[in-house]
C-alpha cells in the first residue's frame, strides 16, 4: 500500500451495530482494507457476546450467516486470494459455530441446498457446472468447522456427497474446471 492510501484510510471504530445482513456489514467495512474485516469481526463479537445480553444470541446467529457470506464474498472479489484473512474469518465462524451449533447448521444447510440447486440448473445448460470459488471456500470451511470424523454428520456428510456428485457429474471443459476438480478432490480427501 502506498503512503497516500494509508493516510487516507479511515480509522476503525470500536462500536458497531451488529449487522443482520451482508450489505450492512459491507457498509461498516466501507473504506477499510480486507484485513480490517477481521478486526471489525472481533470487535462485533466482543460487543455482542452471548453472555452480555439475552438478545445477543439472536444477533450473533444472524451475524454468523453474515460472516459466512463475507468469506464467500472475499474469496470471489479479492485477488490474489487473501488466504490469511479467510483463515482468520473462518476461525471466527468456527468459534461462533461452537457457541451456536444449531444456527450454524441452518446456515450451512441452506448454503448446501443452494449449491446443489444451482449445480443442477447449470448441468441442464451448456457451460461449466463446477462450484465457483465462493462455493469452494464454503465447502472448505465446512471441513474446518464441523466434525468430519462422524460416520453421518448433518452438514459434513451432505457436503461430501455434494463434492462427490460434482466430481462424478461435472464435465471438464476448461483449465479452470480442472483446477476446481482438483481442489474438490483435495477437499474430499481431507474430509
Amino acid at each position: 500500500a502506498s503512503t497516500t492510501t494509508t493516510s487516507e484510510k479511515r480509522e476503525i471504530p470500536f462500536t458497531f451495530e451488529c449487522p443482520a445482513t451482508h450489505d450492512e456489514f459491507l457498509e461498516i467495512l466501507q473504506g477499510l482494507s480486507v484485513e480490517d474485516s477481521v478486526i471489525v469481526t472481533k470487535r462485533i463479537r466482543v460487543l455482542y457476546h452471548i453472555k452480555l445480553a439475552q438478545e445477543n444470541k439472536a444477533k450473533l446467529s444472524q451475524f454468523l450467516g453474515v460472516l459466512v457470506d463475507h468469506m464467500a464474498y472475499v474469496a470471489s472479489t479479492e485477488s490474489p486470494l487473501p488466504t490469511q484473512v479467510l483463515q482468520d474469518l473462518g476461525n471466527h465462524v468456527f468459534e461462533l459455530a461452537k457457541q451456536l451449533p444449531e444456527p450454524a447448521a441452518q446456515v450451512y444447510n441452506a448454503k448446501l441446498k443452494k449449491m446443489q440447486s444451482e449445480m443442477a440448473k447449470k448441468m441442464k445448460h451448456t457451460g461449466s457446472a463446477w462450484p465457483d470459488v465462493e462455493d469452494l471456500t464454503l465447502l472448505r470451511s465446512i471441513g474446518q468447522i464441523f466434525s468430519t470424523s462422524d460416520l453421518s454428520h448433518p452438514i459434513a456428510t451432505p457436503a461430501l456427497l455434494f463434492m462427490c456428485h460434482a466430481l462424478a457429474q461435472c464435465r471438464i471443459q476448461t483449465e479452470t474446471d480442472i483446477g476446481r476438480g482438483l481442489f474438490l478432490t483435495l477437499l474430499a480427501h481431507e474430509v
